[in-house]
């Protein structure tokens, strides 16, 4: 076995010369071809690795290591090749990044890929042998965290080891480590290693470094996708997105073929097939790199990568949203992919630009009103928030307080802090697009009907029923009349109405209402849409406050199989199932599936909304009036208490929900 190092004609030089001495050829050979100053150094390797010839034909099997070739067409013509029966009893092994320049398999040829590094197994092995800790399961997560990578796992075990045998750190432990990883405190741990071993004196993120500085000067396609995947989050991310960013900020590269050839034959760059479409990742040891690459670029490198990747994710919404405005599950599903990204993303503007260079760069407000949508669909309110409020300050510089533009953008950040749980500041972004709308927009236009609806459900959420009550009515006198007594609008308004009705205590019209609403929308939506389940909660609640709790605990199984199914188990809407279906289970006397119950929804809504929701906080009420009947006093104390400081907090000293809280303790 021998190691050639293939990096340049220089190196691989020096090898075949050390090559040839192992060999026991003669040294005057191989000294004067060395030492010849009227050879070339390829025409040198080309004598060394001649007299090399013949002295492998003696041995009965070999291989032949060419490590880090990094051009495979300078380095090929001086290794071994296929037809040589002098070198036909061995088989050459070439470590390379250059991978647009492997040749295609053959009967000779073989690829094999290590970008997803170890198998498990041997990773788990490799860690424990090196930091003499045997503890399986923290191997695991250990190797998982390092992406299976040898180098890297390899500086965690002598990390690891070193600390233990201090006095100081003795306890030190993966638990430790993962931390300090966690913190970004991966390079400190890899200096160990880099020091210690003579044979590899570069860390993982050092090699890493040297790799990504050489491809992004010598590959635009990559140094554009290298730039995008850092602004993006650690999960896959659609090929075609990535497309779309690229054509965006290269006006020189517009060849889609040719972008995804080169994506696809980068050695930095993993992927992976999900349902036909492909999704591109990248190491977080990479990840890292390119970050700290982003940081210190220009400034304009920083604002081109930033409006790019705005525009890409528009891009690539506008063509998962489904025409059907109704359909909201798809839009969920085409766009769960995507979610992450834009979380990360504008967490990640925020840090490397001022706002006022935000509101520079954006082309339109609307981009980033549907990538604001999108975070919403997907229960992450204070992203969309953070995008909506961006998209404000762009239509009021470009089209002025008193355009629709505006308007609707107020009507969003309305919604959204409803979603908050900050009705007090929805109802003022809510009425700010009234004044607009009503100055702009016929009085029976469809939109003032939706403005009317959010301001009924804000000033429901406020407690103040008659008002929602006439808001919701003028809502539905203009849908009625514009888009007719069948449409899925007036359905919702149906909807609105009922609930108010029944804050107010009138069940049966409440009821009424919430039927209307059920017959329209199984008629225009299929039996399995978000839409009717929400109907089917709504009748399940006015059924329980009639008294007939088996008839509300059908209709409340009826609409958590739906969300469940299309919505996923960490959706606040399933959490609101499991709250209304446990209020039913309280009331038929069976408190433990009743705690059950209110507990998953208490941990799906601090999950999704944050410790400081009014529906946290509502949670809190449910789950502790069940430990009071169950005689845990103390617990049902401490969580209306908990209930108690985030009312008062976001709703005020005199909010019904306050009082019934003070009730409830």
């Amino acid at each position: 076995v021998m190691t050639l190092n293939a990096e340049s004609l220089d190196t691989l030089l020096e090898s075949y010369f050390s090559f040839a001495r192992h060999l026991k050829c003669p040294e005057y050979a191989v000294t004067n071809i060395l030492q010849s100053k009227d050879l070339k150094t390829d025409e040198k390797i080309i004598h060394l690795k001649t007299l090399i010839s013949t002295r492998v034909t003696s041995y009965s099997s070999w291989l032949l290591v060419a490590d880090n070739a990094k051009s495979i067409s300078q380095v090929l013509i001086h290794l071994p090749g296929p037809g040589n029966e002098q070198w036909a009893r061995g088989q050459l092994l070439i470590t390379t990044q250059d991978t647009a320049s492997i040749p295609l398999p053959s009967s000779f040829i073989g690829h094999i890929s290590l970008k997803k590094g170890m198998k498990l197994d041997d990773a788990c092995s490799l860690l424990a042998n090196l930091s003499g800790i045997a503890d399986s399961n923290m191997e695991m997560k250990v190797a998982e965290a390092l992406d299976y990578q040898p180098l890297a796992l390899a500086s965690a075990a002598t990390y690891v080891k070193q600390l233990r045998q201090s006095i100081t750190a003795s306890r030190f432990g993966w638990n430790n480590y993962l931390e300090k990883l966690g913190k970004g405190q991966r390079s400190t741990t890899e200096t160990i290693l880099a020091d210690t071993n003579p044979s590899y004196p570069k860390s993982m993120t050092e090699a890493t470094k040297l790799a990504v500085n050489e491809i992004v000067q010598s590959d635009k396609v990559i140094n554009h996708t290298l730039s995008f995947l850092s602004l993006c989050a650690p999960e896959p991310l659609s090929q075609d997105i990535v497309i779309n960013y690229i054509l965006d900020v290269d006006e020189e590269i517009q060849d889609k073929e040719m972008i995804i050839t080169r994506i696809q034959r980068c050695s930095l760059i993993l992927l992976q097939e999900e349902d036909g479409d492909i999704f591109i990742g990248v190491h977080q040891v990479l990840r890292d790199v390119i970050q700290s690459l982003m940081k210190e670029s220009p400034e304009n490198v920083q604002l081109e990568a930033v409006s790019g990747a705005i525009t890409a994710f528009s891009q690539f919404i506008d063509d998962s949203l489904p025409e059907n405005q109704w359909l909201y599950i798809d839009t969920v599903l085409k766009t769960q992919h995507v979610a992450p990204h834009l979380i990360r993303l504008i967490m990640k503007i925020e840090k490397l630009i001022s706002k006022e260079k935000i509101l520079r760069i954006i082309k339109t407000g609307t981009d980033l009103l549907k990538l604001g949508q999108t975070c919403a669909h997907h229960c992450d309110f204070n992203s969309a928030r953070r995008y909506y409020e961006y998209s404000l300050e762009t239509f009021l510089g470009t089209n002025g307080p008193d355009n629709v533009a505006v308007a609707t953008t107020c009507s969003y950040l309305g919604s959204i802090y409803h979603d908050l749980g900050d009705f007090q500041q929805a109802k003022e972004f809510h009425h700010r697009a009234l004044e607009i709308q009503l100055k702009n927009l016929r009085p029976q236009h469809v939109d003032l009907a939706t403005t009317y609806s959010n301001l009924g459900s804000v000033h429901q959420r406020l407690g103040d029923f008659k008002q929602a009550k006439e808001f919701h009515q003028r809502d539905l006198n203009i849908t009625l009349k514009e888009l007719g007594p069948e449409h899925v609008d007036v359905a919702a308004t149906y909807s609105n109405l009922g609930s108010v009705y029944q804050d107010l205590g009138d069940f049966e019209q409440a009821k009424e209402f919430h039927q209307r609403a059920l017959h329209i929308k199984l008629k225009k939506l299929e039996p399995e849409h978000v839409d009717v389940a929400a109907t089917y909660s709504n009748l399940g609640s006015v059924h329980q406050r009639l008294g007939d709790f088996e008839q509300a605990k059908e209709f409340y199984q009826r609409d958590l199989n739906i969300t469940l199914k299309k919505l996923g188990p960490d959706h606040v809407d399933v959490a609101t199932g499991y709250s209304n279906l446990g209020f039913v289970y309280r009331k038929l006397g069976d408190f433990e599936q009743a705690k059950e119950l209110h507990q998953r929804a208490v941990d799906i809504k601090m999950k999704k909304l944050g410790p400081e929701h009014v529906d946290v906080a509502a949670a809190y009420g449910n789950l502790g009036f069940i430990y009071r009947k169950l005689g845990d006093f103390d617990q049902a104390k401490e969580l209306h208490h908990r209930a108690l400081d985030i009312q008062l907090k976001k709703l005020g000293p005199e909010h019904v929900h306050v009082a019934a809280t003070y009730s409830n303790l």
